[in-house]
């Protein structure tokens, strides 16, 4: 049992080491669609009316260099960041992804959306300034799992100024 406590520590530690030395420099090229207006809705099983829009993603990440020997899978999610009067800094999950294996490393994103923009307060989004970034978590088979931002993938947009008729 102690060999094999030392064995798991060894490798352990020679991954942190690794990622420290060769640190993971995955790639991204992506776009933020931004309809032209928004809409209120109704949202979850409380029906609290939100401010809704849904911004859609084209582009492509490549995690191909974050594959060693010790990547088990990576958690990607796509956030939007921004600031209301009200709330400060918020920040939504647009879209994420598991990728499994070196194979399917590569991400082509075509009008790809999971998950539509809501915002708790109305009236609140209509113009605000926000960024689309790329995050990511390694899970490794021994180790840390640490959480990395592609900081060359954020996209700066607007959310739309005016509103659907009701």
């Amino acid at each position: 049992m102690f060999v094999l406590g030392v064995g798991a520590g060894t490798m352990a530690v020679s991954a942190l080491v690794m990622s420290y030395v060769d640190p993971f420099q995955p790639t991204a090229s992506l776009q933020a669609v931004v309809p032209p207006q928004m809409y209120r809705a109704r949202a979850g099983f409380t029906g609290r009316p939100v401010d809704r829009t849904l911004v859609q993603v084209n582009g492509t990440v490549d995690f191909t260099p974050c594959f060693t020997w010790n990547t088990k899978q990576i958690f990607m999610y796509i956030v939007v960041e921004y600031s209301t009067s009200k709330y400060g800094r918020s920040e939504i999950t647009i879209y994420d992804h598991i990728i499994s294996n070196k194979e399917s490393a590569v991400v082509d994103l075509k009008n790809a959306i999971e998950y539509p923009t809501d915002h708790i307060e109305q009236n609140a989004l209509a113009g605000v300034p926000a960024v689309m970034r790329v995050k990511y978590h390694l899970m490794s088979y021994t180790g840390l799992s640490p959480q990395y931002e592609i900081e060359s993938a954020a996209v700066n947009f607007t959310f739309p100024a005016t509103y659907f008729a009701q």
